[in-house]
Protein backbone atom coordinates (compact mmCIF):
# COMPACT_ATOMS: atom_id res chain seq x y z
CA UNK A 1 0.00 0.00 0.00
CA UNK A 2 1.50 2.92 -1.51
CA UNK A 3 1.52 6.37 0.70
CA UNK A 4 1.23 8.32 -2.31
CA UNK A 5 0.49 7.51 -6.61
CA UNK A 6 1.84 10.19 -9.10
CA UNK A 7 -0.21 10.09 -12.01
CA UNK A 8 -0.70 11.47 -15.15
CA UNK A 9 -4.60 10.39 -16.11
CA UNK A 10 -4.85 10.05 -20.06
CA UNK A 11 -8.09 10.61 -19.59
CA UNK A 12 -10.60 13.25 -18.25
CA UNK A 13 -13.42 11.01 -17.16
CA UNK A 14 -12.00 7.27 -17.10
CA UNK A 15 -9.76 7.40 -14.59
CA UNK A 16 -11.52 9.38 -11.70
CA UNK A 17 -13.10 6.38 -10.14
CA UNK A 18 -9.59 4.55 -10.00
CA UNK A 19 -8.30 7.63 -8.22
CA UNK A 20 -11.43 8.04 -5.86
CA UNK A 21 -10.52 4.69 -5.11
CA UNK A 22 -7.40 5.52 -4.20
CA UNK A 23 -8.20 8.21 -2.34
CA UNK A 24 -10.66 6.22 0.35
CA UNK A 25 -8.16 3.77 0.67
CA UNK A 26 -5.95 6.96 2.17
CA UNK A 27 -2.95 6.97 -0.69
CA UNK A 28 -2.43 10.60 -1.48
CA UNK A 29 -2.93 10.87 -5.60
CA UNK A 30 -0.95 13.54 -7.27
CA UNK A 31 -2.02 14.78 -10.74
CA UNK A 32 1.26 15.48 -12.98
CA UNK A 33 1.19 17.18 -15.97
CA UNK A 34 -2.39 16.06 -16.81
CA UNK A 35 -5.59 15.94 -14.78
CA UNK A 36 -9.10 14.43 -14.35
CA UNK A 37 -12.64 16.71 -14.31
CA UNK A 38 -12.78 16.12 -10.58
CA UNK A 39 -10.26 18.03 -9.23
CA UNK A 40 -11.23 17.34 -5.54
CA UNK A 41 -9.39 13.72 -5.90
CA UNK A 42 -5.91 15.04 -5.88
CA UNK A 43 -3.71 16.15 -3.21
CA UNK A 44 -1.82 18.12 -5.33
CA UNK A 45 -1.57 18.66 -9.10
CA UNK A 46 1.39 19.25 -11.20
CA UNK A 47 2.03 20.90 -14.76
CA UNK A 48 2.84 23.31 -16.88
CA UNK A 49 0.91 25.88 -18.86
CA UNK A 50 -0.12 24.25 -21.49
CA UNK A 51 -2.53 26.80 -23.07
CA UNK A 52 0.11 29.39 -22.62
CA UNK A 53 2.52 26.66 -24.49
CA UNK A 54 0.07 26.56 -27.25
CA UNK A 55 0.01 29.92 -28.02
CA UNK A 56 3.69 30.51 -28.13
CA UNK A 57 3.60 27.35 -30.35
CA UNK A 58 1.20 29.58 -32.73
CA UNK A 59 3.48 32.76 -32.44
CA UNK A 60 6.09 30.69 -33.38
CA UNK A 61 4.85 28.78 -36.52
CA UNK A 62 2.90 31.98 -37.39
CA UNK A 63 6.78 33.44 -37.33
CA UNK A 64 8.30 30.50 -39.15
CA UNK A 65 5.68 30.67 -42.28
CA UNK A 66 5.62 33.78 -42.35
CA UNK A 67 1.70 34.49 -41.33
CA UNK A 68 1.07 32.95 -44.27
CA UNK A 69 -0.61 29.71 -45.41
CA UNK A 70 -2.34 26.70 -43.86
CA UNK A 71 -1.38 24.89 -40.98
CA UNK A 72 -2.87 22.03 -38.78
CA UNK A 73 -2.77 20.67 -35.46
CA UNK A 74 -1.96 16.90 -34.96
CA UNK A 75 -2.96 15.49 -31.93
CA UNK A 76 -3.09 12.23 -30.01
CA UNK A 77 -6.76 11.75 -28.56
CA UNK A 78 -9.48 13.79 -27.83
CA UNK A 79 -9.77 14.17 -24.39
CA UNK A 80 -6.52 14.27 -22.77
CA UNK A 81 -6.46 17.53 -20.62
CA UNK A 82 -2.75 18.68 -21.58
CA UNK A 83 -3.25 18.45 -25.17
CA UNK A 84 -6.70 19.52 -24.91
CA UNK A 85 -5.24 23.00 -23.40
CA UNK A 86 -2.47 23.10 -25.70
CA UNK A 87 -4.92 23.37 -28.75
CA UNK A 88 -6.86 25.64 -27.46
CA UNK A 89 -4.12 28.06 -26.74
CA UNK A 90 -2.57 27.43 -30.59
CA UNK A 91 -6.37 27.76 -31.79
CA UNK A 92 -6.94 30.85 -29.92
CA UNK A 93 -3.61 32.74 -30.59
CA UNK A 94 -3.45 31.65 -34.24
CA UNK A 95 -7.20 33.68 -34.36
CA UNK A 96 -4.90 36.85 -34.90
CA UNK A 97 -3.01 35.83 -38.19
CA UNK A 98 -5.34 36.71 -40.73
CA UNK A 99 -3.39 35.39 -43.77
CA UNK A 100 -3.17 31.56 -41.99
CA UNK A 101 -6.02 28.96 -42.53
CA UNK A 102 -5.93 26.25 -39.57
CA UNK A 103 -7.33 23.00 -40.65
CA UNK A 104 -9.38 20.70 -38.40
CA UNK A 105 -7.61 18.94 -35.81
CA UNK A 106 -6.02 15.62 -36.73
CA UNK A 107 -5.96 12.67 -34.25
CA UNK A 108 -3.65 10.42 -34.65
CA UNK A 109 -3.37 8.37 -31.67
CA UNK A 110 -0.37 8.20 -29.59
CA UNK A 111 1.51 6.72 -32.13
CA UNK A 112 4.14 7.58 -34.63
CA UNK A 113 3.15 5.18 -37.08
CA UNK A 114 -0.70 6.69 -37.92
CA UNK A 115 0.50 10.71 -37.06
CA UNK A 116 2.75 9.66 -40.51
CA UNK A 117 0.26 8.35 -42.64
CA UNK A 118 -2.26 10.87 -41.57
CA UNK A 119 0.27 13.90 -42.71
CA UNK A 120 0.76 12.75 -45.51
CA UNK A 121 -2.90 12.21 -46.66
CA UNK A 122 -3.18 15.55 -45.63
CA UNK A 123 0.07 17.35 -47.41
CA UNK A 124 -1.29 15.53 -50.34
CA UNK A 125 -5.01 16.95 -49.83
CA UNK A 126 -3.31 20.40 -49.00
CA UNK A 127 -0.54 22.13 -51.34
CA UNK A 128 -0.56 24.75 -49.15
CA UNK A 129 -0.09 23.28 -45.81
CA UNK A 130 2.94 25.19 -44.58
CA UNK A 131 3.08 24.43 -40.95
CA UNK A 132 2.07 22.00 -38.18
CA UNK A 133 1.37 22.16 -34.53
CA UNK A 134 2.33 18.40 -32.73
CA UNK A 135 0.99 18.19 -29.09
CA UNK A 136 3.38 15.91 -27.75
CA UNK A 137 6.52 14.24 -28.43
CA UNK A 138 4.80 10.90 -30.43
CA UNK A 139 2.82 12.64 -32.74
CA UNK A 140 5.83 14.94 -33.22
CA UNK A 141 7.64 11.90 -34.28
CA UNK A 142 5.44 10.77 -36.75
CA UNK A 143 4.77 13.98 -38.51
CA UNK A 144 8.78 14.32 -38.82
CA UNK A 145 8.59 11.23 -40.35
CA UNK A 146 5.90 11.42 -42.82
CA UNK A 147 7.00 14.62 -43.91
CA UNK A 148 10.51 13.19 -44.42
CA UNK A 149 8.82 10.66 -46.73
CA UNK A 150 7.26 12.77 -48.54
CA UNK A 151 10.00 15.70 -49.26
CA UNK A 152 8.61 18.20 -47.46
CA UNK A 153 10.67 18.19 -44.58
CA UNK A 154 11.94 21.89 -43.72
CA UNK A 155 9.27 22.85 -46.87
CA UNK A 156 6.68 22.29 -43.89
CA UNK A 157 7.36 23.67 -40.55
CA UNK A 158 6.77 21.96 -37.29
CA UNK A 159 6.31 23.25 -33.92
CA UNK A 160 6.55 20.22 -30.98
CA UNK A 161 5.66 20.02 -27.44
CA UNK A 162 7.90 17.71 -25.65
CA UNK A 163 11.52 16.32 -26.55
CA UNK A 164 12.73 13.11 -26.69
CA UNK A 165 16.01 12.07 -28.54
CA UNK A 166 14.99 11.81 -31.66
CA UNK A 167 12.78 14.87 -31.85
CA UNK A 168 16.14 16.73 -30.37
CA UNK A 169 18.12 15.05 -33.58
CA UNK A 170 15.52 15.98 -35.68
CA UNK A 171 15.42 19.73 -34.36
CA UNK A 172 19.31 19.84 -34.92
CA UNK A 173 18.65 18.67 -38.45
CA UNK A 174 16.43 21.59 -39.37
CA UNK A 175 13.41 19.05 -39.61
CA UNK A 176 11.54 20.62 -36.62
Amino acid sequence: KPAAVMIAPTDEHALIKPMQNMKAAGIKVIQVDTHVANNSIASASISSNNTKGGADAADELAKLIHDKGSVVVMNEQAGVSTTEARIAGFIKEMKKYKGIKVLPTQYTGDSPAPAAQKINALYSANPDLSGVFATNVLVAEGVDTGLSHTGAAGKVKIVGYDADPEQVADLKKGVV
